[in-house]
């Protein structure tokens, strides 16, 4: 999960311009007739220990999705517990999808 592109860019803001980041994820966005999308990131601590970074994406256009896509880290001084997790809601298809 933290080897997605949209999600590297949200832990590690990238240096290129924007156009060029673009080019680069053009597989995992393509661009295509009356399909758009808005993704908004958030990075936050919740009861303190509880590290999260997660993307809601809004797609429209042809068809209209909801997906929640994050990874939640909890850090101990002797363990690591990591859960990566997605949530999806397809109204057209009367699908919610929640996994990880």
């Amino acid at each position: 999960m933290l080897s997605y592109p949209l999600i590297q860019v949200s832990v590690t803001p990238p240096r290129p311009s924007i156009s060029k980041r673009w080019r680069k994820n053009a597989s995992i966005l393509p661009t295509g007739g009356r399909a758009y999308f808005v993704v908004a990131g958030v990075k936050f601590k919740a009861f303190g220990i509880v590290d999260t970074v997660a993307m809601l994406a809004v797609k429209f256009g042809r068809s209209f999705e909801i997906d929640l896509i994050g990874v939640s880290s909890i850090f101990y001084p002797a363990a690591f517990v990591e859960l990566a997790w997605m949530a999806r809601f397809v109204p057209e298809e009367g699908s919610i999808y929640v996994a990880g």
